[in-house]
C-alpha cells in the first residue's frame, strides 16, 4: 500500500527493505533528484485509536540515520544529493474492512 501510494505521487522506488547490521530502511524512493528514506509502520486497529507514528521514536530515528549513512556510502551517493526521512502509517481496521494511510514528510 505504501509503495502504491508513493508511485501514485510520482516517486520512483529505488530499494525495498535495505538491511544492514546497523538497521533497515523500509523504502528508498526518489523524486525531483531527492532521496526519500521511508519508514513504514502498520497496525491492526482494535477499538481505541492508536497512532502508528508513536513507534517512530528518537531511538528508531538514530538507528535509521546510521543505516541511511551506510546506504549513502555504499551506493556512492553524491554529498550534494538532498535526502529526507519520511514516515508512512497504515492503520488496518478489520471490522470495517478498510485501511487508512497517513504520511509525515521530512520528519527530522
Amino acid at each position: 500500500m505504501a509503495i502504491s501510494y508513493l508511485l501514485s505521487k510520482g516517486f520512483t522506488i529505488t530499494e525495498r527493505n535495505y538491511t544492514k547490521k546497523v538497521g533497515e530502511i523500509d523504502i528508498v524512493a526518489q523524486k525531483d533528484h531527492c532521496l526519500h528514506f521511508v519508514e513504514v509502520k502498520t497496525v491492526i486497529k482494535y477499538g481505541d485509536h492508536y497512532n502508528p507514528f508513536e513507534n517512530v521514536t528518537p531511538f528508531k530515528l538514530r538507528k535509521l540515520s546510521r543505516t541511511i549513512l551506510w546506504y549513502l556510502a555504499e551506493k556512492r551517493v553524491s554529498l550534494e544529493t538532498r535526502w529526507f526521512i519520511d514516515a508512512i502509517s497504515i492503520e488496518i481496521n478489520r471490522e470495517a474492512r478498510s485501511a487508512k494511510l497517513s504520511v509525515l514528510w521530512n520528519i527530522t
